[in-house]
């Protein structure tokens, strides 16, 4: 079994490298930094997971945002224009992976190309309440349109049956293939 440590970690480079040393010593396959922590702090993240089986992915643009609230916290350019910025910064420093809304996952494979891996969240079924979520994608898109991964938690966690749920994501996700 692997472990995905969604923490989103975001500090100064030290402490996140020490948090960073601190899951790979646990054995966790993947573990999460904001890249809006800037090159140094994703720098000191690759370096302190170098040599493990410990996948550093770097958070570019939360799904529950959208282009208001990006220009609201200072950004001066839009949603995909600041994921692609983070995504490229992240790659030149050294992370493995990152995480983004599949609306942006083609543009952002053209920009890093192979070798990373893309973890999507905000996947949704048509049915399905989107929430707090703003960046929403079917399973189907989001395998389509190139995502790695997908993160789907409070529509399986929240389901009356959650395996029932996620036998369904499942077989969503596969006619994306």
């Amino acid at each position: 079994m692997h472990v995905f440590l969604d923490l989103k970690f975001h500090d100064i480079p030290n402490t996140v490298a020490g948090a960073i040393r601190s899951a790979v010593s646990l054995g966790v396959r993947f573990v999460t930094v904001h890249a809006s922590g800037g090159r140094q702090m994703l720098e000191a993240a690759a370096k302190a997971a170098e040599g493990s089986l410990t996948t550093i992915l770097a958070v570019t643009v939360l799904t529950s945002l959208d282009d208001a609230d990006i220009k609201e916290v200072g950004f001066s350019t839009g949603t995909r224009d600041t994921v692609l910025k983070l995504a490229r910064m992240a790659k030149e420093a050294g992370i493995g992976g990152l995480v983004c809304s599949a609306k942006e996952v083609a543009d952002v494979r053209e920009v890093v190309r192979n070798g990373v891996v893309l973890v999507t969240p905000g996947v949704r079924l048509p049915e399905d309440a989107v929430g707090d979520q703003k960046r929403v994608v079917t399973p189907e898109e989001a395998v389509r349109r190139g995502s790695d991964f997908l993160v789907i938690g409070r529509p399986i966690t929240q389901a009356a049956d959650p395996v029932a749920a996620a036998r369904i994501f499942a077989s969503h996700m596969l006619r994306g293939c």
